[in-house]
């Protein structure tokens, strides 16, 4: 199938290469049909430096989302992380509370000890 498609496209362009032959030649026009329409008229230079232009700006609307992005995230991790102290904090806070509940008796006799020791007077 593909053999009759090469061979019906050749075909083609014989046909067409003859009708411009007999037409007195080929011209630039004809060489390059539309193509030429498609650039006559444009400032190329002026359509590459706006297409650097637009990279420049997509690359800088990039880095500054990036940015943005990144700042995010570290705030992020800071809330994270002060949550955590905060938590860490509270556990041992509540560990040193639930020592000092347990052991109220035995701290209350011997802060009493002390205060009798320090009331005494030796050299009287």
């Amino acid at each position: 199938m593909s053999d009759f498609l090469h061979k019906m496209l050749q075909s083609s362009m014989d046909r067409e290469a003859r009708k411009m032959a007999s037409n007195g030649g080929v011209t630039e026009q004809d060489r390059y049909g539309n193509l030429l329409d498609c650039v006559t008229g444009r400032d190329l230079e002026n359509e590459e430096v706006n297409k650097q232009l637009d990279r420049i700006s997509a690359m800088h609307k990039n880095a500054e989302e990036g940015r943005k992005q990144r700042e995010k995230e570290s705030a992020e991790w800071s809330r994270n992380m002060r949550q955590i102290v905060k938590d860490v904090e509270n556990r041992e806070q509540n560990r040193v509370n639930d020592f000092l509940t347990k052991h109220k008796d035995a701290l209350d006799k011997g802060r009493e000890t002390v205060r009798r020791q320090q009331n005494k007077s030796y050299f009287s």
